[in-house]
């Protein structure tokens, strides 16, 4: 069935597709639709507007989208909101967003709010992933050295003692055991892990239900899921305010706003209330008694009398929960270095102790080699 403004969610994708360019990320795609605004407020011929954005952006695939949806305009005679929406390049909420416009300006208005819409969606689970890089480098390699020390450097040192008549310190003893034991977890920890990540790659990620699963787990991380949970409201907030603004019908901006979220857990959430909406009457404010939306945005959206008064509050709650996340996030990446850094050198403390306690003992042995 062909993609239209009036039904943009019916679309049936191709097995395997070949595209020209580069595939272009999301601030590309947010950067092409702001310049394509701006063409559009300068009063230039839409379909030429279209063409020139993509001649700009030829280097990756959504310029060729581009390009065709400009031909197709010209020789099919579509408009440009059934052009932007036959894109499957561009995300889906962004196409729903330009496919509700009823008019010119607001359509022009629309491309310009979906643009910071796609530009916002970096999820802040690829920040937390940014923040946990370095430390966990940090703790992987401290972790190499001591597995090193224990399965080579300790049961050599050991053996000298024999060599020497010298007795072992118990300190050693007890550390090697503790060591040892560590030793086998750390592997069975990192089996696991890697385990994980193949099956992830491989299957998980593409299930929807393990997705959502792994998002209810994350957001009730103490303090982590704190801020997965603020700023995925954030961006369903916006998304919400905006596509109501538009004109779009509550139903199916609460399922595209979800879309884009950034959080399968609130996204399922949404889902069903939209689903109870449709077949048992459910009122659109009360998606919000779900217990992982803040305390403050439950109160407040469930006590509003108007789809306006919700408006209000979505543009409200948006960036105060954006600017709540990006504070989280900031103290998090700082307390979190100097965290690890501590932890990591009490292991290497422990490590050379484990290295030095045998020196000390075979010491007496030396000096009688000596006289």
């Amino acid at each position: 069935m062909t993609l239209t403004a009036d039904n943009p969610t019916k679309t049936r994708k191709p097995l395997i597709t070949f595209t020209r360019g580069k595939r272009a990320d999301a601030d590309t795609i947010a950067r092409s639709l702001r310049a394509l605004s701006l063409h559009l407020s300068m009063s230039t011929s839409e379909h030429v507007a279209l063409r020139t954005i993509g001649e700009q952006f030829k280097k990756f695939d959504i310029g060729h989208k581009y390009m065709k949806a400009s031909t197709q305009m010209e020789e099919r005679g579509i408009t440009l909101a059934e052009a932007l929406v036959s894109i499957d390049t561009l995300p889906l909420q962004s196409r729903k967003l330009i496919g509700s416009s009823q008019s010119s300006s607001q359509l022009y208005g629309n491309i310009a709010a979906a643009s910071r819409m796609v530009s916002d969606a970096k999820g802040v689970k690829k920040q937390l992933i940014s923040a946990l890089i370095p430390s966990a480098f940090n703790l992987a390699m401290v972790i190499a050295f001591v597995a090193f020390a224990v399965a080579f450097v300790i049961p050599k040192m050991i053996e000298v003692f024999g060599n020497f008549e010298a007795e072992t310190p118990a300190t050693t003893l007890v550390l090697l055991a503790i060591a040892g034991t560590a030793k086998w977890v750390i592997v069975i920890a990192l089996a696991i892990a890697l385990v994980f990540t193949l099956w992830w790659v491989a299957f998980g990620r593409r299930s929807e239900r393990f997705r959502t699963l792994m998002d209810r787990v994350l957001i009730k991380i103490p303090y982590v899921g704190e801020i997965l949970i603020y700023a995925s409201t954030s961006r369903l907030f916006h998304n919400l305010a905006v596509n109501l603004r538009a004109g779009m019908p509550e139903t199916e901006a609460l399922e595209s706003s979800a879309s884009g979220c950034g959080n399968d857990a609130i996204r399922a959430v949404c889902m069903k209330h939209a689903k109870a909406m449709i077949h048992d009457g459910e009122v659109f404010k009360n998606f919000a008694e779900s217990k992982v939306f803040p305390v403050s945005a439950r109160q407040m959206i469930l006590a509003s009398a108007t789809s306006y008064q919700a408006i209000e509050l979505f543009e409200g709650f948006a960036p105060e929960y954006d600017k709540e996340s990006k504070l989280m996030m900031d103290s998090f990446s700082k307390t979190l270095e100097p965290t690890v850094g501590a932890f990591t050198q009490i292991i290497l403390g422990i490590t050379i102790l484990m290295v030095m306690f045998p020196m000390f003992s075979i010491y007496p042995a030396l000096l009688q080699i000596g006289k």
